[in-house]
């Protein structure tokens, strides 16, 4: 990895409990990911939980980390603390996200967001936390990523 990217994914909503989500295009999607950027989870669920999910669907093994609630309640101290840890900029990162609430935490980082619709929040509710992509196919996040990192 030349220049270090970050890809924050949350848990629930886009990785986990999604509605209508191809769970292979989302694989798919983190592998080829993988290749280029360093990948993450902040997340409200236990790390536990986690790690028996990703294990189960093969995908452990792409995660950097996974920050769950056993580490910090904040997602904003979550991902302030990935950018300080891997010395990345706040423009090379990037948070996939279901909820609002997410965005505006995202933001508050200084870093930008992708709203996905398989998950908690419909387009509307995403759409007032401004972020800089809403998706509505695992099929979109590779080429969305590229996009906003490059």
């Amino acid at each position: 990895m030349k220049d270090k990217k970050l890809v924050l994914f949350d848990f629930d909503g886009v990785l986990a409990n999604t509605i209508e989500c191809s769970q292979e295009a989302l694989q798919n999607a983190i592998v080829e990911l993988s290749k280029n950027y360093i990948l993450s989870i902040v997340s409200s669920s236990r790390d536990n939980s986690i790690k028996i999910f990703l294990q189960k669907e093969n995908i452990n093994e792409y995660f950097s980390d996974i920050l769950g609630t056993d580490i910090y309640s904040s997602k904003v101290v979550k991902i302030k603390s990935l950018l300080e840890k891997y010395s990345i900029q706040q423009q090379d990162a990037v948070l996939i996200t279901d909820t609002l609430g997410d965005i505006k935490e995202a933001k508050e980082c200084g870093v930008l967001s992708i709203g996905v619709l398989w998950g908690l929040h419909e387009k509307k509710t995403l759409e007032k936390g401004n972020p800089a992509k809403i998706i509505d196919s695992p099929l979109d996040l590779l080429d969305s990523v590229k996009e906003i990192l490059g």
